[in-house]
């Protein structure tokens, strides 16, 4: 918010998150900048105020706060491209502990799925979450950063500051963001979830739900998709994943599970396949407008999939 006030820019701030509203407040102000939540952009594709509307004053359409599944960016695209927009898609990765972004893409400096190359004097490297060893290029690990952005730490709460900012042996202080993801060779930044969500097997296979939730809201009559973790019925302990797929409108429910679940058994090597697709009437989500993977673990981490089979 500090940026386009310094450079007296016109700011609509949007305090609350109220679905279905993003497609009147373009069509209102005709902003040249939008900074969003992949889920209010999703709302803006399917938003009836902007379906034949020319979008060529928006230069910068920004992503951030959750990470963009690739299915969702695809239909994006198709949209940017049918709606004049001249740039690509602006992604960015930060937190409220590194006093925004952290690294971002912009204009040409963009790479599909990625949230861009590290922002000037910050510092973005990956680690082993387990051993804390500074990983290779292209090798999945826990997101640190480190810079004069960080935070000084959480007020009165020392133990919290702690767990987060913690110094390394190359003397620096980092922030441990509890996400995992990679670097690529050209040093492009690609999130795949957060480490709490990694839904690990009895064997040990670690399964990333956006991995699936790119490849099942890239279909047409997908308006969402949330992969969560269900205790797994036959060892003692470990997970498998279990999707949960809200629908456009008038769309039989029972068959397009039946699609998805084949769909994802052709596409998905063997040990990440999901054991149900299962339809919800909505996805929750959070105040941000995220979606609410925790209210969704409430309801269904104990889900009998071994009673479920597809319906044909």
């Amino acid at each position: 918010m500090h940026m386009p006030l310094c450079m007296r820019h016109t700011l609509v701030p949007i305090p609350k998150f109220v679905p279905n509203t993003i497609g009147k407040l373009v069509k209102t102000y005709k902003p040249q900048v939008i900074i969003s939540t992949p889920v209010f952009i999703e709302l803006l594709i399917d938003s009836k105020e902007v379906k034949n509307m020319d979008l060529s004053f928006l230069y910068t359409l920004a992503s951030g706060g959750d990470t963009m599944n690739e299915g969702l960016e695809k239909k994006l695209k198709q949209f940017m491209k049918e709606h004049n927009m001249k740039f690509p898609l602006a992604q960015g990765y930060g937190m409220t502990e590194l006093s925004a972004a952290a690294s971002f893409c912009v204009n040409t400096m963009y790479k599909p799925g990625s949230v861009g190359i590290p922002s000037l004097t910050t510092t973005v490297s990956i680690f082993d979450p387990d051993t804390g060893e500074e990983l290779g290029y292209n090798e999945i690990g826990e997101v640190c950063v480190t810079g004069p952005s960080m935070m000084k730490g959480y007020f009165h709460a020392e133990e919290e500051t702690a767990i987060v900012m913690r110094k390394h042996d190359d003397g620096l202080t980092w922030i441990h963001s509890g996400d995992l993801g990679y670097m690529d060779d050209d040093g492009f930044l690609f999130i795949i979830g957060r480490i709490k969500r990694m839904i690990t097997r009895f064997d040990g296979h670690k399964v990333f739900p956006i991995n699936m939730e790119g490849l099942i809201s890239g279909l047409e009559e997908v308006k969402n998709c949330s992969v969560i973790g269900v205790n797994d019925r036959e060892h003692s302990q470990g997970q498998y994943p279990l999707a949960l797929v809200e629908f456009v409108p008038g769309v039989d429910k029972d068959v397009a599970c039946a699609e998805i679940f084949k769909y994802c058994d052709e596409q998905i090597e063997e040990r990440g396949k999901p054991v149900a697709v299962i339809p919800v009437d909505e996805v929750p989500l959070t105040g941000m407008g995220k979606n609410d993977a925790k209210a969704l673990e409430k309801l269904y981490s104990d889900f009998d999939y071994t009673s479920w089979s597809p319906k044909v």
